[in-house]
């Protein structure tokens, strides 16, 4: 699904900041959920179907506002001009903006039997970028690390 057409399913126009795409999915999704639909099963594929597709449109808006595609025109070169990124403040997480955030460090520990690297980071983030950060390094330590000899 492209970006004009998960527009036109969430019935929404292109510069719509991204919380009112959210208001308008929610809504949506309340009307279209399986859950509302009792009886028979044609009703109950088809709503299942909408939801699908429902599910795909807002995931299609919400990639591209996270990368930052919303905002940029997309015929030729031509680029909209982006304002420049501002730096997180005291409180506010590193990786999104969002705020509280606490300060947490994380290390990678990647090894073999007699080499051994270790990468750690200390920054401010909120809970789940903390948690995406902390499964990854986990991921990374558990796949790559920890099955040596020390």
């Amino acid at each position: 699904m492209d970006l004009q057409m998960a527009y036109a399913t969430l019935g929404i126009d292109e510069g719509v900041p991204i919380r009112e795409v959210q208001q308008r999915y929610r809504a949506r999704a309340q009307m279209l959920h399986p859950d509302r639909v009792q009886g028979s099963p044609k009703l109950l594929d088809e709503a299942s179907r909408a939801m699908a597709e429902l599910n795909a449109a807002w995931e299609v808006v919400a990639d591209a506002d996270r990368r930052g595609a919303r905002h940029q025109k997309t015929r030729g070169f031509e680029h909209a001009e982006q304002e420049p990124l501002r730096t997180a403040g005291q409180g506010e997480c590193d990786s999104c903006g969002s705020f509280p955030a606490a300060l947490v460090q994380y290390r990678v520990v990647v090894g073999t039997v007699l080499f051994w690297r270790t990468r750690g980071v200390t920054l401010e983030l909120c809970r789940t970028c903390g948690l995406s950060m902390f499964r990854e390094a986990q991921a990374e330590t558990m796949t790559k690390g920890w099955w040596g000899m020390s």
